[in-house]
């Protein structure tokens, strides 16, 4: 067996052949390397990608402040004493949309506010509508408890309840959790 120096359309990895005009790969190398292959025949810059220049981006600019999001007043006050004034492009994009019932689909880096964009109309939906229940499901625990910590963070003092239910840890907790009337 032997690289020919043809490449498939898919992407820029040697093909290989199994012609019989080339070394072995048991035995006797002839001197031509490891394997039996010559190593002239595979350019290395063909695997390395090319630096891009970063381009400049322009700092975003938020469409709402928190002050005139449409959410409870009480959140509002509460955003702003944890030193809270705009927006990521994240919140600023979904907060409105979800108020208003909406379904969305958010993509953004982590540490862009994903959490809040979705807890705060959450927690103005349920100030709004107090017998109201809310299930979060997120595929690990820890992203559970992240957004359990952000959720007792920005209802704090608002009488809402929330519980972690997770496997591994004493069930009987947290069905008593479950079970507290915030009412």
């Amino acid at each position: 067996m032997f690289y020919k120096k043809s490449y498939s359309n898919s992407g820029a990895y040697p093909r290989r052949s199994s012609g019989s005009s080339g070394p072995s790969r048991r035995g006797n190398t002839g001197g031509k390397g490891r394997g039996g292959f010559k190593s002239s025949n595979i350019d290395p810059a063909l695997f390395v990608k090319k630096a891009v220049e970063a381009k400049n981006d322009v700092a975003y600019v938020p469409t709402l402040s928190f002050e005139t999001l449409p959410v409870d007043k009480r959140i509002i006050d509460l955003l702003l004493k944890k030193g809270y004034t705009n927006p990521t492009p994240i919140q600023d994009k979904a907060i409105v949309p979800i108020v208003e019932g909406k379904d969305v689909v958010g993509i953004a880096n982590t540490g862009t506010g994903k959490t809040a964009a979705f807890l705060i109309p959450l927690i103005h939906n349920l100030l709004a509508s107090p017998n109201e229940k809310v299930l979060i499901m997120v595929p690990t625990r820890e992203l559970a408890t992240q957004i359990h910590t952000e959720f007792m963070s920005l209802s704090s003092g608002l009488r809402l309840h929330a519980t972690v239910c997770v496997g591994g840890v004493y069930i009987g907790k947290q069905i008593k959790d479950l079970k507290y009337q915030t009412n």
